[in-house]
């Protein structure tokens, strides 16, 4: 389900504007680990990359329709770029929605959510490596309490390199996510 369309929570396939929606797996298959290079895998979008720019200057651009295109994070705008070691899907929602709504550019936005905790126990780790020095290793942890209630936890650690000196980009980032669910149809 998304927001994109009309401003509540409605499915996928019902929803009146086209969207591209790139989930955790397809990210994880394809190797994207950031929203610029998720980007790539969707028709009509351009991403400026992120040392090129500042992170609030409109770097993507929808449809050839250049300006301030905004992203958000769990439906509130969000201009730190957008690591995947904690996300769930990313959406490109493109068209004229805009002109319904006004909170968009005309051309799209690019909306990123988070994983949240479910009520079941898991865990996944994944450590990659490359060519310069870089690195990305990263831990997704889910435990269920209780009846109702959950814990997850996301931590990476990634450095990105390049032939080029001083290129090196460091992200460590930890999320701590809890869902509680005091009635059958309401999440906290």
């Amino acid at each position: 389900s998304t927001l994109l369309g009309n401003r509540i929570n409605q499915d996928l396939v019902k929803v009146p504007v086209t969207v591209d929606v790139l989930t955790k797996d397809f990210l994880n298959d394809v190797g994207v680990f950031n929203m610029d290079d998720a980007a790539a895998f969707v028709s009509g979008v351009t991403v400026v990359p992120r040392m090129e720019a500042r992170n609030d200057d409109g770097r993507m651009t929808f449809r050839g329709l250049t300006g301030s295109a905004d992203t958000s994070r769990n439906f509130f705008k969000w201009s730190v770029p957008s690591d995947t070691y904690n996300v769930e899907r990313i959406d490109f929602g493109k068209g004229s929605n805009s002109l319904i709504f006004g909170d968009v550019e005309p051309g799209g936005q690019g909306s990123v959510f988070t994983k949240r905790a479910l009520m079941k126990n898991f865990g996944t780790a994944f450590a990659q490596s490359g060519s310069e020095g870089a690195y990305r290793v990263q831990l997704d942890i889910n435990r269920k309490l209780r009846s109702g209630l959950a814990v997850r936890f996301n931590a990476v650690r990634r450095e990105e390199r390049t032939f080029q000196d001083a290129s090196a980009y460091k992200l460590a980032g930890e999320t701590l996510a809890l869902t509680w669910q005091p009635f059958r149809h309401t999440l906290v």
